[in-house]
């Protein structure tokens, strides 16, 4: 067994058990190298993988780990520093390999209800909690594969502008479904279950809620619990945050991520290392393209695809588009010439642009440890298409832009 615990949320982020320096974490493909240690001849001796972490129960982290390990134990949420009772683990632990064989599966359950038990604590506190005990052995996400990329090249095409009202369900599904840190992860058979009921209210889509139905069954067959076949063992919650959660979370933010390049540099502490983690400037998008959960289901199959299409289908376009007639309504509303209009609006844009670059940026907090966030919200607003970095377009409506405009001759500024 091998018992991880630290900061989490790996997914998109891809930084792995931060500590005071985050250019100390370590990738999901960096995790998987180290899984990887535990195997010879493609068997592993890692009968169970422990993430004592936030947010770390994902299907692109099991798929990722899928074979590098039996079982991994981790939550979708908020993971509590002393949830986890690691004495009677071991104790549980050493009572049951004393006595040969072991029957590892049994004392896997075991083990995961100690943990959940002992969660149950934290309800004294008013605090929310959820666990999962997933299956990594490899036949069973094959059984998922080929359902989800249906699903996705399905829901591809319902989201064709003025084709149907798939595009509607979807987004309503997505509001339905239980969802994780701030709207960024949302639980994959919940969002099925919820995205089959909607349409099957309406009256439409059965392919869709056939589908549905095989992905759910795929993670975790309904009135089954403990069913090998699926993906998800176990999955329990307690209180009000995560009452829908089902035990594994799903990349899905409202909209792309926002101007979201950052750099890591090499530790100090690695220089023994054969390989240090060279300065970078990728972006949360380009991990996930790279993820396994991308790569293995193809570019146009794979959930990577259907976020590109759900971002850009859904966008709201400019308020004020196009541009050019928006020049004609600003030199009209400001009784100015044709190029004079286009001035004062750059010259707006390039305030605002300039402030945003000064402002300090928000931080996302998880205990001890803060990054800056660049966490997308639930308003999937327009975003320039003019530029390399993906940030939001900038908006103003002619009566504001007076106050860019160069005083008149012989006019008191101060009146």
């Amino acid at each position: 067994m091998l018992i991880l615990l630290g900061h989490g949320m790996i997914v998109g982020n891809d930084t792995f058990l931060p500590d005071g320096d985050t250019d100390s974490a370590i990738t999901l493909k960096q995790l998987k190298k180290l899984c990887e240690m535990f195997s010879r001849d493609n068997q592993t001796s890692l009968r169970l993988l422990g993430l004592h972490s936030c947010s770390m129960s994902s299907i692109e982290v099991a798929y990722e780990l899928k074979g590098k390990a039996d079982y991994m134990l981790a939550t979708q949420g908020t993971m509590f520093v002393n949830g986890w009772p690691y004495r009677q683990l071991l104790k549980k632990t050493f009572n049951q390999v004393k006595d040969a064989p072991v029957d590892y599966d049994e004392l896997i359950g075991k083990l995961y209800y100690l943990c959940l038990y002992n969660f149950t604590d934290f309800m004294t506190a008013g605090y929310s909690c959820d666990i999962a005990l997933c299956s990594l052995y490899p036949e069973n996400f094959e059984r998922l594969k080929k359902p989800l990329q249906d699903l996705v090249t399905v829901l591809k095409k319902g989201l064709t502008p003025g084709v149907s009202i798939v595009k509607d369900l979807i987004l309503l599904a997505h509001w339905d479904a239980q969802s994780f840190w701030s709207e960024n992860y949302t639980d994959l058979w919940d969002f099925c279950a919820c995205l089959a009921k909607r349409c099957n209210d309406a009256k439409t889509g059965p392919e869709i809620i056939a589908l549905c139905k095989a992905v759910q069954d795929a993670l975790a067959p309904e009135n089954k619990r403990g069913n090998p076949g699926g993906i998800v063992r176990y999955a329990d919650n307690f209180g009000t945050e995560y009452q829908f959660a089902r035990g594994l979370s799903i990349y899905f933010p409202w909209c792309k991520p926002l101007d979201d390049r950052r750099a890591t540099v090499n530790s100090e502490l690695d220089f023994n290392e054969a390989t240090q983690r060279q300065a970078s400037r990728r972006t949360i998008l380009e991990n996930y393209k790279e993820y396994d959960f991308t790569s293995e289901f193809g570019d146009e199959s794979s959930w990577f695809s259907f976020l590109r299409t759900y971002w850009d289908d859904t966008r709201r376009v400019p308020r004020y588009e196009p541009r050019d007639a928006f020049y004609n309504t600003i030199k009209r509303d400001l009784d100015l010439s044709e190029d004079a209009a286009e001035h004062v609006y750059k010259t707006a844009e390039r305030t605002f642009n300039n402030g945003v670059l000064k402002r300090t940026p928000e931080l996302k907090k998880t205990p001890d440890v803060g990054t800056d966030c660049t966490c997308p919200t639930i308003k999937n607003y327009p975003t320039r298409r003019d530029s390399d970095r993906n940030v939001r377009q900038f908006s103003i409506t002619p009566g504001a832009l007076g106050a860019f405009l160069p005083p008149k001759e012989g006019e008191n500024v101060e009146q």
